[in-house]
């Protein structure tokens, strides 16, 4: 089907051809400004919203950068560190609690967090991003395991709780065999080691 234009007595095979024909000879110029102008309208709009979206990148950008110098976490992505742990009361070593069923790392189950937990290994596994040093402590990582651990406590036994051989106790940590006042606040470490004792 071809299209006629009476003014100029042109045939047209297309509507579209048609419709740019009739646009460029007879629309009015007034009418010529305003579709003009809807188009330069159109292009700011775009511009604008280019130039928006740039921007936007721009400061995410800067703020990733900035979050990583400031310290937004402790660590600078994923970490995958262990450390070996051990309990004894009063002579006796104390087994940690059974990993529990349904929660699982690494096709293994475990007890804890997903952050930090054990595999029934006597290994504390930290798999993860560490937003805090505070998320990583010795007293974080017992309290996820439902055991209690402090300058004072350790499990049931506190400070000067009397051992089965007739002596009082105390709460110890030994940090690579080496004796620490840091007790439950200890930042765990990768391959550290950790003997907790009450004797």
């Amino acid at each position: 089907m071809t299209h006629h234009c009476n003014p100029c007595n042109k045939e047209f095979e297309s509507k579209e051809a048609f419709e740019m024909h009739n646009l460029a000879k007879h629309i009015p110029a007034e009418q010529h400004a305003s579709i003009r102008k809807k188009k330069e309208q159109g292009k700011q709009i775009k511009n604008i919203a280019v130039i928006a979206g740039i921007t936007v990148i721009f400061l995410f950008l800067i703020y990733y950068i900035w979050t990583g110098v400031q310290g937004g976490t402790y660590s600078k992505g994923q970490e995958h560190w262990h450390a070996g742990i051990e309990i004894y009361v009063c002579g006796e070593r104390v087994e940690l609690p059974d990993p529990i069923e349904g929660s699982i790392a690494h096709g293994e189950l475990y007890i804890g967090t997903p952050l930090m937990h054990e595999h029934n290994d006597n290994t504390i596994h930290i798999e993860g991003t560490i937003q805090d040093v505070s998320d990583i402590t010795i007293g974080k990582f017992m309290d996820s395991i439902e055991l209690t651990f402090t300058n004072y406590q350790l499990i049931d036994y506190k400070n000067g709780d009397v051992c089965p051989d007739g002596h009082e106790g105390q709460v110890k940590l030994l940090v690579n065999g080496e004796e620490s006042n840091e007790f439950e606040n200890r930042v765990i470490a990768d391959d550290d080691q950790y003997v907790l004792l009450f004797e």
